[in-house]
Formats: structure tokens, C-alpha cells, sequence
């Protein structure tokens, strides 16, 4: 085995680091704070991205002020029924080509 002290990330021996004082604790928050605030920033901008991309419902029609109404449940309930009738349709047509 190694008799050496470990050692943290400053080069120190572990026994005689004593912490960080208050400045750098100060400067090590203002640091993580301010790269949070750049990662929330660069999320917000990927999300007006999307958001600008994506289609809406703008018509005046039935359809549409249904499809306002509903929520990603509903959505996901309605892709589920739609795609258990395409695969009940395609497997008939394959069943039929035999």
C-alpha cells in the first residue's frame, strides 16, 4: 500500500487543508450561480426555438377549438387509439394478400 497522505484536488495533504475562507466560498457561489443562469438562459432560447416551430391551431373551425382544449394526456390517449387502429387495419390487408 501507498504510505503517502491522500491528497484533495488543491495539491494539499488531506490533513492539513483546512477548508475554503469565505472568499472563495463567495466567489465559488457567485460562479455556480452565474453558470446557472447562463444554462436557463440557453434553455429558454432552445425552448422559444421549439415553441416558434411548432404548429398551432389557429383556425376557426371545430376541429381546432377542440384540439385547443385538450392536454398531453389526451393526446397520448388519442395516439393510442389511432395507432391501435392502423395496426388492426394493416394486419387485416396483410391477412388478405396471403
Amino acid at each position: 500500500m501507498n504510505s503517502t497522505p491522500e491528497t484533495d484536488y488543491n495539491d494539499l495533504p488531506a490533513n492539513t487543508w483546512k477548508g475554503y475562507d469565505i472568499d472563495q466560498l463567495r466567489y465559488r457561489r457567485a460562479y455556480l450561480l452565474a453558470r446557472c443562469e447562463i444554462e436557463k438562459m440557453k434553455l429558454m432560447s432552445r425552448y422559444e426555438g421549439m415553441r416558434d416551430n411548432m404548429p398551432s391551431f389557429k383556425g376557426s373551425g371545430v376541429a381546432s377549438r377542440m384540439l385547443k382544449g385538450l392536454n398531453y394526456m389526451d393526446y397520448a390517449y388519442l395516439a393510442y387509439r389511432t395507432a391501435t387502429k392502423l395496426v388492426k387495419i394493416v394486419g387485416k390487408f396483410r391477412r388478405h394478400k396471403k
